[in-house]
């Protein structure tokens, strides 16, 4: 048996399971994320200036994914860092129409789209400064967005929770962020720690350079499809 992280290993546990599970980590190919030439066109798409920053959230319209958390912080976002930019991305949910309607509010400044089609999110990924993911409590495995952001060279603000600390390494590749009584993420860490990056370009940068290394040390394909073929050849009787 393999699970997508350690954190999804452990739960087995819970069923009264004591075999060993393999925590293999989904792969990620390092090199469809590290186009930089496709930053500015994509940015220019929506009509972001150079000095203005791209906050970006991929991920389900859902309550367990931290969308909700995210837009309640969003109106003091926008105005305590007035070059932010958010982009919201992913399936639809049940939040979608509430996030559409926020949306509508801030019309230049928050963009919204569903259903990113598979070419496309490289140029996502590329345009960002900062990716968002508050999932919560025992949610996330540890979420595809997460791997393809750090292999993007990008810092990932996240939640201290499920297998996210597997991927983040806090104030190194980006900075985690505790829970609070609700078991979703403390919004008003997470709006510091969001305006904490937003004014040091030094600080995304050299967060988003260590993502991209620790990417290509435990999210590589090739990493993964060796640590597959192991386990099988250990099972081969």
């Amino acid at each position: 048996v393999v699970s997508s992280s350690i954190h999804c290993a452990s739960s087995f546990s819970r069923f009264g399971s004591d075999r060993e599970i393999e925590p293999v980590y989904y792969g990620i190919d390092l090199a469809r994320f590290a186009a930089s030439d496709l930053r500015e066109p994509y940015r220019r798409k929506l009509n972001i200036l150079p000095h203005e920053l791209l906050i970006t959230y991929m991920g389900r319209f859902n309550e367990e994914m931290g969308i909700g958390r995210l837009l309640q912080i969003c109106p003091s976002l926008l105005s305590r860092v007035p070059n932010a930019k958010l982009f919201l991305a992913g399936a639809k949910g049940p939040l979608t129409p509430e996030a559409a309607a926020f949306a509508a509010q801030y019309p230049n400044r928050v963009f919204m789209q569903h259903d990113i089609p598979f070419d496309v999110q490289p140029s996502i990924y590329a345009a960002t400064d900062i990716l968002l993911a508050p999932s919560a409590d025992q949610h996330a495995c540890m979420g595809m967005s997460i791997k393809e952001a750090m292999a993007a060279s990008l810092p990932v603000i996240g939640s201290n929770a499920g297998g996210v600390p597997e991927a983040i390494v806090d104030g190194i590749t980006g900075i985690l962020i505790p829970l609070d009584s609700s078991k979703h993420v403390d919004v008003n860490i997470m709006l510091e720690a969001i305006e904490m990056l937003a004014k040091s370009p030094q600080l995304r940068k050299s967060m988003g350079e260590a993502a991209r290394r620790r990417a290509e040390d435990i999210f590589s394909t090739e990493r993964t499809i060796n640590r597959m073929a192991e386990i099988f050849l250990r099972a081969r009787p």
